[in-house]
């Protein structure tokens, strides 16, 4: 099978306002020998996406889940959580006085 980059960054368009997309955070990855229109092919199609996704688990990715849209084409979406937000603290520095 072959690995194919569906959708990567992307700063503008389909992906939700805080889609992890537009941070290039997330992938959608999907093999283009799967065929969604023929049923007899789906559940193999579905064993791929499966390997497919433990991949991207094992690779790191934080998120992976299975995506079958309409008029998208079957597909894993895997991502990257965000880093903390570092917190900041307004305090003054005190002289430590030996």
């Amino acid at each position: 099978a072959t690995l194919r980059v569906q959708e990567a960054y992307r700063a503008t368009g389909v992906h939700a306002s805080r889609s992890l997309h537009k941070e290039g955070r997330a992938l959608d990855l999907t093999c283009p020998e799967l065929d969604p229109d023929n049923p007899s092919d789906r559940l193999s199609s579905i064993k791929s996406l499966e390997i497919l996704a433990k991949m991207a688990w094992a690779a790191g990715f934080d998120w992976v889940y299975n995506e079958w849209p309409r008029g998208g084409g079957p597909h894993i979406h895997a991502s990257i959580k965000r880093p903390p937000t570092p917190k900041i603290y307004n305090q003054p520095l005190v002289e430590r006085e030996d």
